[in-house]
């Protein structure tokens, strides 16, 4: 995982789903991160692209290189990640389809039983 989504979240767990291809995380924000003083300076509210950075970069993890968001049919932000409300984000990768190095996949994100985001995305290596 890259210094940023280190920098902003601390990933507890990260397990093969139990069925099909892909994989379940947990990961805890870091409230301390500068970035929330100014998104929003009276009401710290996690970046949606940070949420789909680390989306890539656990999914990265799994498959064991690094991909990167490459198109996307759904990105859906639902509710706010912040500190007041929930600092843990529960994330499920499901691999939909492969093509050479890239894959399509389901991520989803929730935080209690709130759903954050989700996200119907091609993932890739970046372009030459």
């Amino acid at each position: 995982m890259d210094a940023a989504c280190r920098s902003l979240f601390h990933v507890e767990t990260f397990a093969p789903l139990a069925e099909g291809r892909g994989w379940q995380a947990r990961a805890v924000m870091n409230v301390q991160h500068p970035i929330l003083q100014g998104h929003f300076p009276d009401r710290p509210v996690m970046p949606g692209v940070a949420m789909v950075q680390l989306a890539g970069a656990l999914l990265s993890r799994g498959l064991g290189r690094p991909v990167h968001l490459r198109s996307s049919r759904v990105i859906k932000f639902l509710s706010p990640l912040e500190p007041a409300t929930g600092t843990v984000l529960d994330l499920t990768l499901r691999i939909t389809g492969e093509d050479g190095d890239s894959v399509t996949c389901d991520i989803s994100g929730s935080c209690g039983d709130r759903a954050v985001f989700s996200i119907k995305g091609g993932f890739g290596p970046l372009p030459a």
